[in-house]
């Protein structure tokens, strides 16, 4: 790899965190796929993002965000290694998604934080959420830059206020704004997320939110934000034939009964996770640490269970109405 970078003039150190490079990059090795990503340490916790280029469809076929604790023995990324070994072995190439859908325009993020690290883990999640949703262009922060430059504009003297977005993209050329700002200092952050849709002048979501001293608690702000917020439309309506069975209907009912129940179940373990996280950052032994440790790992889990089984009730939900048409 590393040959093949110089015979095109590309240090093969240079970061590959946006999805431009790692598509040159499948160009001068000639591959199917590229995977690419970052990892970012803030506080104790190992942030990072990983996503997969197809590169017959010119499209990201994978998409994940996450963060692990930070080890403190002898290999400290040991978790995150294994993080990363369980997603690649399980995915399957020939199953990947690879057919391209229809975009909703053009979208950038508009990162007006501070030089940190932990704005950098926002804004790479923001991208790679986006990304997933493959409902988008996505103009890069590189292209952004470039094209603010070439208009003159300084973010630094920009105001962010509804009408100065509205006017900020207009200018730019873009179909929808995400914009973020992370603001205070470690651990006591503040978060502001807020997505604009500038052609019909609409903001669609906005949602502040504080760390309380955990900067897990902005990621996790940051997954619900995106939660069920491109939600696909479903198809035109169709002729019903005569006679058809409703049972559709009951499906959708017990579906979204089970994702009302899941949603709520997966927030109540969080906030147990985050109460035993707390009484393990304070225990005053090894054996009581040990202890509360065991409970946020247990409560974690639980979460994740949860969560699973709320997107597949919202799943069989939608499949259901949707054949009910």
């Amino acid at each position: 790899m590393e040959s093949k970078f110089r015979e095109y003039n590309v240090p093969p150190s240079n970061a590959c965190r946006e999805f431009q490079c790692a598509f040159d990059a499948g160009n001068y090795m000639m591959s199917e796929f590229v995977a690419y990503g970052t990892v970012t340490r803030v506080d104790d916790w190992l942030a990072f993002t990983l996503e997969i280029v197809h590169m017959q469809s010119s499209q990201t076929v994978f998409s994940e965000a996450g963060e692990v604790r930070r080890g403190t023995d002898a290999n400290p990324g040991a978790a995150l290694e294994s993080v990363f070994r369980r997603m690649l072995e399980g995915l399957d190439p020939a199953k990947l998604a690879s057919v391209r859908k229809e975009k909703h325009g053009l979208i950038t993020v508009l990162n007006l934080s501070p030089g940190m690290a932990a704005s950098r883990v926002l804004s790479a999640r923001l991208s790679n959420h986006l990304q997933s949703t493959r409902n988008f262009d996505i103009m890069t922060q590189l292209e952004q830059r470039e094209l603010l430059s070439a208009l003159e504009i300084n973010l630094a003297k920009f105001t962010p206020s509804d009408s100065g977005i509205f006017w900020l993209g207009a200018k730019m050329g873009v179909s929808h704004l995400l914009y973020t700002r992370l603001a205070g200092k470690d651990p006591d952050y503040s978060l502001g997320l807020a997505l604009y849709d500038i052609q019909t002048r609409r903001k669609l979501r906005e949602w502040p939110s504080r760390s309380m001293g955990d900067f897990r608690k902005l990621l996790l702000t940051e997954d619900k934000f995106f939660a069920g917020l491109f939600i696909p439309q479903v198809a035109a309506e169709k002729p019903r034939p005569l006679g058809q069975p409703r049972w559709h209907w009951a499906a959708a009912g017990a579906g979204l009964a089970l994702t009302a129940y899941s949603a709520y179940a997966t927030l109540a373990s969080q906030r147990e996770a985050d109460r035993q996280y707390t009484l393990y950052r304070q225990a005053l032994s090894s054996h009581s640490a040990a202890i509360h440790q065991d409970r946020v790992q247990r409560r974690e889990r639980e979460a994740l269970i949860f969560g699973s089984a709320a997107g597949l009730g919202l799943l069989v939900a939608a499949a259901s109405i949707t054949f009910s048409f």
